[in-house]
């Protein structure tokens, strides 16, 4: 017997059960522990960013059933060309990784502006995630792959495994799940989370600049918080329930023009927002890692605030929140059913977990305009061929 369990699924299986074990243990002694910090919430509040994280949930599920039973089209979008191109270009990123600490977390190196704002806009990342799985050469898919995993570990960031992992799994299509297999995913998990402790401790020597020692001292303890800490990145019903406790200071900072509004996160809007003249905000993610998580705010990182996060903030203006969604998801799902093809619609929905469901609004809008470019230009490319 075999389950088959579609990509989407897969996502909001992985991040369910990763909330609800944090929720689970915040709720058996009242506290949260996030940011190698803790936090002391009473049941309440905890059964409240529950509810509330729900609710951003269903929102999501529902857009998302509504398309998922439509036909897309299950072709491979991009040739070799295409392959060798996104090859070349994560080499390029690579080397400025190495060379001038370009998209290294915790670089010191003043990196030339006008490459921060090339990788910006063309992020090897971005193109990655939306080409690889649509690529016709399964050789060149791996290759980029194992490019892709090595150049976020040497930036710094793990998240990168987790992320190509669902692309891998948008390419085929679905998790199979049998007997047989899922002893074999059960030992992979036991064994990722074994070595989870010398996998942060490289993040680490990677984000300081130092060299990476493989030290089994204490490996107890760092076992647990290596937990902790991937569990951590994993939910935000903890960082829903610091949110609550503190909505009425941060309901101020967003009437007081302290908090960038939502619908100016993304890379067109916010430069038009700077081309105005309109002085720098932090959004509502970087406002949670400086205030709760004591980043500074010339260096602060995205917080987890969630889609639950904002629902706390608007309170009954939440219904121009999903409206806004609404009407960037609709366009972009119908424009892939006729344009696009099956993979993409996947990545696009498994990053409504990934990046909307936390709070992450510009990156995930900033995936839909990639999203719309790059099936476009593909499709032109197509149109030539047939002349």
């Amino acid at each position: 017997m075999m389950i088959k369990i579609k990509p989407f699924y897969t996502a909001i299986i992985f991040y369910f059960v990763a909330n609800l074990l944090f929720f689970i243990l915040a709720i058996s002694d009242n506290t949260v522990n996030i940011e190698y910090e803790t936090f002391y919430v009473d049941n309440f509040v905890l059964w409240s960013a529950l509810f509330i994280q729900n609710i951003a949930l269903a929102f999501i599920v529902i857009i998302y059933l509504l398309f998922k039973n439509k036909k897309f089209k299950e072709i491979n979008l991009y040739g070799n060309y295409c392959g060798v191109f996104l090859l070349i270009w994560q080499l390029v990123f690579l080397y400025l990784a190495f060379s001038s600490g370009l998209g290294v977390v915790g670089s010191e190196n003043k990196v030339n502006q006008v490459l921060v704002v090339i990788s910006n806009f063309l992020s090897a990342d971005i193109f990655y995630i939306l080409m690889a799985s649509s690529l016709k050469s399964n050789k060149l898919f791996f290759i980029n792959t194992l490019i892709y995993l090595f150049s976020t570990l040497i930036r710094g960031w793990i998240g990168g495994l987790v992320i190509a992992f669902f692309v891998y799994l948008c390419r085929v299509g679905y998790l199979k799940v049998s007997i047989k297999n899922f002893i074999f995913y059960f030992l992979f998990f036991i064994f990722m989370l074994i070595i989870s402790p010398f996998i942060i401790d490289f993040k680490i020597a990677t984000r300081l600049g130092e060299d990476f020692e493989l030290d089994f001292r204490n490996y107890g303890e760092k076992l647990e918080l290596a937990l902790e800490y991937v569990l951590g990145r994993f939910q935000h019903i903890g960082h829903i329930a610091i949110l609550l406790k503190h909505a009425n200071e941060y309901r101020l900072l967003y009437d007081f023009n302290q908090i960038l509004p939502y619908w100016i996160e993304g890379i067109p809007q916010n430069f038009l927002y700077k081309y105005l003249g309109y002085r720098d905000l932090l959004t509502y993610s970087n406002m949670m890692a400086v205030r709760d998580f004591g980043a500074y705010s010339t260096d602060a990182w995205n917080a987890n605030t969630g889609f639950g996060g904002w629902l706390i903030l608007l309170r009954e203006k939440s219904i121009l929140l999903f409206l806004y969604w609404i009407i960037l998801i609709f366009p972009l799902y119908i424009f892939l059913y006729k344009y696009g093809n099956k993979q993409t619609f996947n990545i696009v929905s498994i990053f409504t977990i990934i990046y909307l469901y936390h709070g992450w609004f510009g990156a995930f809008f900033n995936l839909i305009l990639f999203v719309f470019i790059v099936v476009f230009l593909s499709k032109i490319k197509i149109n030539k061929s047939k002349r």
